[in-house]
């Protein structure tokens, strides 16, 4: 039997047209990066309607479901 202290909630969120479950939750951009799979070179986007933010690999964010991510090669950031 699980207790509360060992339960992940996990966040369902998209990286392109890609889902993944994710651990919800004040979570490190270069953490989050790797469990999405992400190359450590790329630069990591929070897609919100028609804005983008640039996510800096040392910033923590609060991961929930619904977000949207996307993934530039570094260097190719227009």
């Amino acid at each position: 039997m699980e207790t509360q202290a060992t339960q992940q909630r996990t966040a369902h969120v998209k990286l392109g047209a890609q889902e993944y479950a994710v651990p919800a939750g004040p979570t490190v951009v270069s953490v989050l990066k790797q469990e999405l799979g992400v190359d450590p070179m790329f630069v990591l986007y929070l897609i919100h309607g028609q804005e983008r933010r640039v996510l800096d690999d040392a910033e923590t964010i609060d991961v929930e479901s619904g977000q949207h991510f996307e993934a530039v090669p570094g260097g190719a950031v227009s």
